[in-house]
């Protein structure tokens, strides 16, 4: 058999299932479908170990493959929303579900612990008929024990050791419905909140906000990426919810180092971006819409192409960089 050799392998979580692209010498083709007729709503890879994935299954619980998504474990059920592997440590795993609550493994899945988030945080009075559920999940680059949460209809959680103490934030002037968030690395250490009134900035670790979206025409912002030559968002029209993520465009802007604007890199998209995919060499960038299309970016987000059409809604992407194919199998 054959070895096709395989550049980058990008999973994409879709709502009928896991399917993979391929980047080879002659670029890019459609490869495997790794899971059939059930919606994934969120992917990560581990960078040690870019054989193991972990996955989100829609209403039904959190799975990992050892063999890059051929076979798959169930080793939790539940309603999750959102899972991030701690950064240096990536068998430290991390998960949060509807209604919120964070829990952790330490061994890549094995064992899980709850960590007492709702003991912390109470849904909101302001936020009738919001989903109450973990948006956001994402680690501080300064301090990789440390972690902020963004519950949708009930604001901002933090903590300091990896999950056994939270801190409510005030977040003064930061609206309830987040949707998502993205801490900047030294020495920016600004945070910044996509929501559903807006994007929004803090420059003290989350406790005040003050409105960010300079040059944004849509309110909500379900996605954010930092690049290395600034950042990324992708905004949509009011009312990109649950009922609605299949029809309404997203639209991607790109705010370079230093600015205060954001500039629109792309006209209205066919349907709603729920997540970026960023290479390390922080250029390389991917999204993907609930339309079906993935898009990608080879200089920082400036400009944008599709690679793929005509796929399922795709909810979620993680990128595997040099990843070498062991079938030569998979052409589309």
């Amino acid at each position: 058999m054959s070895t096709t050799s395989v550049e980058e392998r990008l999973y994409l979580g879709t709502q009928a299932g896991l399917l993979v692209l391929d980047l080879g010498p002659e670029g890019w083709r459609r490869g495997e479908v790794l899971w059939r007729d059930r919606p994934v709503l969120a992917l990560a890879v581990d960078p040690f170990l870019p054989q193991r994935l972990h996955a989100v299954v829609e209403n039904d619980g959190l799975y990992r493959s050892e063999d890059g998504g051929r076979s798959w474990d169930r080793y939790r059920t539940g309603d999750f929303q959102v899972l991030a592997l701690r950064p240096d440590r990536p068998e430290i795993v991390y998960a949060g579900s509807e209604p919120p609550e964070v829990y952790r493994s330490t061994d890549s899945g094995g064992l899980w612990t709850a960590m007492r988030l709702t003991g912390h945080q109470e849904r909101s009075d302001d936020a009738a008929g919001v989903p109450w559920r973990v948006r956001a999940l994402v680690f501080d680059p300064a301090r990789h024990a440390s972690l902020y949460v963004g519950v949708e209809g009930g604001g901002l959680v933090r903590t300091y050791d990896g999950g056994r103490e939270w801190i409510e934030l005030t977040a003064r002037g930061l609206p309830l419905e987040i949707k998502s968030l993205l801490p900047l690395p030294e020495p920016n250490r600004a945070l910044f909140a996509g929501t559903a009134k807006g994007l929004y900035c803090s420059l003290d670790e989350g406790f005040t906000w003050t409105a960010d979206g300079i040059g944004m025409a849509e309110p909500e912002v379900l996605a954010l990426a930092h690049t290395s030559e600034g950042l990324l968002a992708a905004a949509h029209p009011r009312g990109a919810d649950d009922q609605a993520w299949g029809t309404l465009p997203a639209r991607l802007y790109r705010r370079p180092a230093g600015s205060a604007r954001w500039w629109q890199v792309s006209e209205p998209l066919d349907g709603a971006v729920h997540g970026f995919s960023t290479h390390s060499d922080g250029r390389r960038v991917y999204a993907g819409t609930t339309g079906g299309t993935v898009w990608t970016s080879n200089d920082a987000g400036l400009s944008w192409r599709p690679i793929a059409r005509g796929l399922p809604p795709i909810h979620g992407l993680a990128l595997d960089a040099q990843h070498p194919d062991p079938s030569g199998d998979g052409a589309a």
